[in-house]
């Protein structure tokens, strides 16, 4: 694919930036005008490039996801597996709490949704289960206690 002529791609970062503030104040029901208003761009612009608003938020979760992967993976490098377990944890929840999409995609009913989630949980769910089995082996967390207990 060739890459995106310098305005296409500004507007392509200002369209992302708008929806990522957007999602994250409003959850999912922002739609596409009002994103393309926040980004200062007209709507059509916005649709060129994201034929839906599913595209778009397909985009934006695969970054949630990258960094929740990124997240795991820097605290598994941590000497402590019980810091390491607390500090995904911690990092994994305030990421939450200050997104209402990420909350509504997880709690979500959709079938798109539930696709998103597994796309989560195929990536990032080794880690936390190594950052979970790290802090049992240590002695700090309990043996009974599973991933599943996160939620």
């Amino acid at each position: 694919m060739r890459p995106l002529r310098r305005d296409a791609e500004r507007n392509r970062q200002q369209i992302l930036l708008a929806a990522r503030a957007a999602f994250a104040e409003r959850g999912l029901t922002v739609t596409l005008d009002e994103i393309a208003q926040r980004a200062g761009v007209g709507v059509g612009t916005v649709y060129r490039r994201y034929s839906n608003k599913d595209d778009l938020i397909d985009e934006l979760y695969e970054d949630i996801v990258a960094q929740l992967a990124a997240i795991a993976e820097a605290e598994l490098a941590q000497d402590d597996p019980w810091k390491g377990l607390a500090g995904f944890l911690e990092q994994s929840l305030a990421m939450q709490a200050s997104n209402r999409a990420l909350k509504d995609i997880m709690i979500g009913g959709s079938q798109r949704g539930r696709e998103r989630v597994a796309l989560a949980r195929e990536r990032v769910a080794p880690l936390v289960s190594e950052l979970f089995e790290r802090a049992k082996r240590s002695g700090r967390l309990r043996p009974d206690v599973t991933e599943a207990d996160m939620a």
